[in-house]
């Protein structure tokens, strides 16, 4: 009797499967959708940029609970960043759920830097993470709402995980599929935008979380943001971009 790696022969093997068939993805992903990358890559440099600034100026984070609370506002820009990775593949449920885990990341750092009893949570590993949608509520109020979607669709097991179910053309019927690519993989249409859309509005829900409490609103008009340490400030637009990209995110056909 033959073993798998015998009956296997004259497939593609694993490494073709784990790396050229992604890359091949990818770089279709990116012909595909230029113009959209472009304008996520804007977004998340926002934030990018703000880590970096505080980063070289200081920005009174050398000590807790800021210092913590911008180690994990850092980790969520790293997931993000891992979600375009994922999303570039093709891979939609995957690339939800580190984009959840981004919004936690920067929940609790908000969560941790405000609340006292959060933080002596956090510093001795009792801390519940999810608890910190309660807190992010009142900061963007589309936050629960985002995170309760994004769970239900991706983190939790469910029948969206199974086979591909496409209509059958037939009185609104169904066909299920189980398929395996072993070359470029092709996106449902419009999940490629709707991931792209995604990842720019998590990334200015996670810049908002971070200039509310990192940064300083002016004294005067509080539009402007100062940074604290240094003697920057400048007009903050991202709750209009929140609005931007979630009014755009509901609008667009659901893939899943």
């Amino acid at each position: 009797m033959k073993g798998p790696e015998e009956l296997g022969e004259g497939l593609p093997d694993i490494g073709s499967f784990a790396f050229d068939v992604r890359a091949k993805t990818a770089a279709n992903f990116r012909d595909e959708n230029s113009t959209l990358i472009e304008e996520t890559l804007s977004e998340l440099n926002r934030l990018y940029a703000t880590v970096i600034f505080c980063v070289i100026l200081g920005c009174d984070i050398s000590s807790s609970p800021r210092f913590n609370a911008f180690a994990l506002f850092l980790r969520s820009l790293e997931s993000l960043v891992s979600a375009l990775h994922l999303a570039s593949h093709r891979q939609a449920i995957e690339a939800l759920t580190v984009m959840r885990l981004s919004l936690e990341s920067a929940a609790a750092a908000a969560d941790i830097c405000m609340n006292y009893d959060a933080f002596v949570n956090y510093e001795n590993s009792k801390y519940n993470s999810t608890d910190s949608t309660k807190f992010a509520k009142k900061i963007v109020p589309i936050y629960g709402k985002l995170w309760g979607m994004i769970s239900n669709v991706a983190v939790h097991v469910n029948l969206l995980h199974g086979p591909t179910r496409e209509p059958s053309g037939e009185d609104n019927g169904m066909d299920a599929a189980i398929k395996v690519f072993v070359a470029e993989k092709k996106a449902p249409s419009g999940q490629d935008e709707r991931l792209l859309t995604l990842i720019s509005l998590v990334s200015n829900i996670n810049l908002r979380l971070f200039e509310e409490v990192l940064f300083k609103k002016g004294m005067i008009d509080g539009s402007w943001l100062r940074v604290p340490g240094t003697a920057y400030a400048y007009v903050d637009p991202t709750d209009k971009l929140i609005a931007k990209y979630y009014d755009r995110f509901v609008e667009l056909p659901e893939i899943y």
